[in-house]
């Protein structure tokens, strides 16, 4: 990436209230939520939280997922979503409830850094499963 495409996605970023961006941010993840009309809504996360959250693993205050409590149409555009957007395409009038059915019903966009520790994980939880015989 240039340095005057880095510079210009930041000072978007900072025009819409968020201090850094996403490249720059290993904390900070898209959750793209898409309806069957291809409209589609996101959010930033921090995707370990959103992971456990979206798994049941964790029941997570909102405020603690989410790195910034905005709907965008576009993240990296740094668009923000209308209120009548996205009240129209989720049917929900409540911004923390809007944000929470795009992270119940979203895509986490992960980086292969991210996946790779995943799969690393599960293949851990799966030797513990056989050593233990199933139990836990």
């Amino acid at each position: 990436m240039s340095q005057a495409t880095t510079t210009k996605r930041t000072k978007q970023f900072i025009e819409t209230g968020y201090t850094g961006a996403i490249d720059e941010n290993p904390e900070v993840r898209v959750c793209r939520f898409k309806t069957k009309q291809k409209q589609r809504l996101e959010i930033l996360v921090n995707p370990h939280a959103a992971l456990a959250f979206q798994r049941g693993e964790k029941s997570l205050n909102i405020s603690d997922i989410v790195a910034k409590e905005e709907i965008y149409l576009d993240v990296h555009k740094g668009e923000l979503a209308s209120h009548a957007m996205w009240s129209s395409i989720l049917g929900e009038e409540n911004k923390k409830n809007a944000i929470r059915i795009i992270l119940e019903k979203g895509e986490i966009h992960l980086t292969p850094q991210d996946r790779k520790m995943l799969h690393k994980n599960d293949g851990k939880q799966v030797k513990r499963l056989i050593e233990d015989g199933g139990r836990k």
